[in-house]
């Protein structure tokens, strides 16, 4: 379940705006690593969530840095 609220936060963030979604990824995964259990779980669930914004799935959100 925290997988799953965490990927809707990040992709309420990505529907305002790219950048935002990335953002809040960074903070969840790239600026601490308390919540690494989940980040797995969250990349499957962005990279396979589609909407007409993000035909492709919310895959862009997940960054490195």
């Amino acid at each position: 379940m925290m997988a799953t609220f965490m990927a809707q936060q990040i992709i309420r963030q990505a529907n305002i705006s790219l950048a935002a979604g990335q953002q809040k990824y960074r903070v969840y995964f790239i600026n601490t690593h308390l919540y690494q259990a989940y980040k797995a779980d969250v990349d499957n669930i962005l990279e396979t969530t589609y909407t007409d914004q993000f035909p492709e799935g919310y895959g862009a959100c997940i960054v490195t840095a």
